[in-house]
């Protein structure tokens, strides 16, 4: 039995990550990361050459979030496998024509959805892992009971069986802040900065006024840029 763990580079997969690691062995785990920074480039903007620019300064993830992925791999002997759409989450937002739209009775964020779930679920149907020799395992903490039921109906509908999905997280920040610290690990500046999460650079347009007011004020050239 394969244990897929979806690695965002955040804390609550990194705990994830761990557990399952030290649980069922490294060679047991598959760690998938689906990076949003669209190396393929799709905007429309007037200017190629500085939207290049611009897209490889600020365009995906936080650099240090890259940073923290590589260390942790390294730290648990396992490697992490980075996975791509090909566009960005502006392009994916234009294609759309909203970043959620309303269906089956929640909010979907297409970002989330095209250039994260649907990128993993690619991988999974191109490995040759039949159902039944995997599960999947993700790093909702203890309160995001309703993420984990979301994404449990999510993956049986897309991957077409009864898919065990978990998230093992019982840590809480504090826990996982201790064993990266006593690893030598540093943990990324987004938390150390005080986003909610870190996702998009600071940018996640879904993560609210607040969070944009933060990045405003310590990471102004990534706000402009958005």
């Amino acid at each position: 039995m394969k244990h897929i763990v979806s690695f965002s580079g955040g804390l609550g997969s990194a705990e994830a990550l761990k557990q399952t690691v030290d649980k069922y062995g490294k060679d047991n785990v598959i760690a998938l990361f689906a990076d949003v920074k669209g190396s393929g480039l799709s905007h429309n903007w007037s200017f190629p050459a500085i939207d290049n620019l611009l897209h490889e300064r600020f365009g995906g993830e936080s650099r240090d979030l890259y940073r923290f992925m590589w260390e942790l791999s390294s730290c648990l002997e396992i490697p992490v496998q980075r996975l791509e759409d090909g566009r960005t989450v502006f392009r994916v937002m234009a294609d759309n024509k909203a970043f959620r739209v309303w269906s089956g009775g929640v909010f979907v964020h297409k970002c989330s959805e095209q250039l994260k779930r649907l990128v993993i679920k690619k991988w999974i149907l191109n490995s040759g892992l039949q159902a039944g020799q995997y599960d999947m395992v993700l790093g909702f903490g203890w309160d995001e009971q309703h993420r984990l039921k979301n994404a449990q109906g999510f993956w049986q509908r897309e991957l077409g069986w009864p898919i065990q999905v978990t998230a093992p997280l019982m840590a809480d920040s504090c826990d996982t802040t201790r064993w990266l610290t006593e690893a030598g690990i540093g943990i990324s500046s987004s938390y150390t900065d005080l986003f909610e999460h870190d996702n998009c650079n600071g940018g996640c347009i879904a993560a609210g006024l607040a969070h944009f007011a933060n990045l405003y004020l310590k990471r102004r050239d990534v706000y402009q840029y958005w």
